[in-house]
């Protein structure tokens, strides 16, 4: 479990120079490609070395593809939507992980664990191949790396019409940088900020990953099925995505600070109440009626936890990413790979 979490830091960390270099569309449809194949390549592996070695590779295309998503979304966005917009296409991660608990529900009786990985392989690579002739480059990578006219004026027009002769620059051209970006962060007008929200960011990570590493066999543990562990976990993050949109606009219209605290406070008691429910007696004994009401309880706290997690996470992802703040959501990512490992020292 361990192994695609490293992956996924170490592509993070990647994925921008190099996009910086080459493009955010290719970096994108190669890291598609790479976390598609790899996660196809897995339903094959025959050893722990090469389920391993395939399962760090699968999160290295994830973390690359990831951040570039995410700086293509705020490009193209429009400024007064670009907050909705984002939080959108950040929905997109908890309901995908949502939905392949529940596939994984009802593929993996039928049709063995392999099928829910060649599923997760094939998709992206149709996905990766529809990018190639539908996704546009940014535009801003075109700029400055000084590509013809022609070829940024017409991306712009599927957006607005524009003139035929038009000259392309870049809003902050000319702007003299007094302090790099982490010089700015932590000057002090915004260090105690800076470090709350890494602070946050790190918790949210902690939380959600060791909940979605060991959920499933904390729920096996109580006599559940691989089945219905599989659909509990899956309202973890479904919650998340629902989360995101509700707590999202709430931000827009009451001080963020405020929700994202409260949502904190709620996120500590639903994970708890979790931890809590599993200690019940009579959890892992044979009273259908009392492990089926279980299973309802912490089906609706998970969703919970998730909601109010998952929710925070995104929105101010978002924001850092708007405000060009990429060592927000790069070094918080180092620490996540370890984060596994502690789930087991607990158990």
């Amino acid at each position: 479990m361990s192994a695609a979490l490293v992956g996924l830091a170490v592509g993070a960390l990647t994925a921008g120079p190099l996009a910086d270099r080459i493009g955010r569309k290719k970096v994108l449809i190669m890291s598609i490609v790479v976390f598609g194949g790899f996660s196809l390549l897995t339903a094959f592996a025959t050893s722990l070395n090469q389920l391993t070695l395939l399962r760090f590779l699968t999160g290295l295309g994830l973390g690359a593809a990831m951040p570039n998503a995410a700086t293509l979304m705020s490009e193209y966005a429009p400024e007064r939507r670009r907050a909705l917009l984002v939080n959108l296409m950040f929905v997109g991660f908890p309901m995908g992980s949502s939905l392949g608990g529940f596939l994984s529900a009802w593929m993996i009786p039928h049709y063995g664990w392999q099928s829910v990985l060649v599923l997760g392989g094939v998709m992206p690579l149709l996905l990766a191949v529809a990018l190639i002739f539908l996704l546009p480059e940014s535009v801003r990578y075109l700029v400055v790396k000084q590509h013809p006219a022609q070829r940024i004026a017409a991306i712009l027009r599927h957006i607005a019409p524009l003139p035929k002769t038009v000259e392309f620059v870049l809003r902050e051209a000319g702007q003299v940088k007094e302090k790099s970006a982490i010089g700015v962060i932590f000057s002090p007008r915004y260090a105690v900020g800076t470090v709350m929200l890494c602070l946050t960011y790190f918790m949210g990570l902690l939380i959600f990953y060791l909940l979605t590493s060991w959920l499933p066999l904390l729920i096996r543990e109580t006599g559940a099925s691989m089945s219905q562990a599989s659909i509990i976990t899956a309202l973890f993050p479904l919650g998340g995505g629902i989360g995101v949109l509700i707590l999202g606009a709430l931000m827009d219209k009451i001080n963020p600070n405020k929700v994202v605290a409260v949502g904190w406070l709620l996120t500590g008691v639903f994970v708890c109440l979790v931890g809590l429910l599993h200690q019940q007696p009579g959890a892992n004994g044979s009273d259908g009626l009392y492990r089926r009401q279980h299973y309802e309880r912490r089906a609706v706290v998970d969703a919970g936890a998730g909601g109010w997690l998952l929710s925070d996470a995104g929105a101010r992802h978002r924001r850092r990413l708007d405000a060009g703040y990429r060592p927000l959501r790069r070094h918080p990512r180092r620490v996540q790979r370890r984060l596994p490992d502690a789930g087991s020292a607990l158990l």
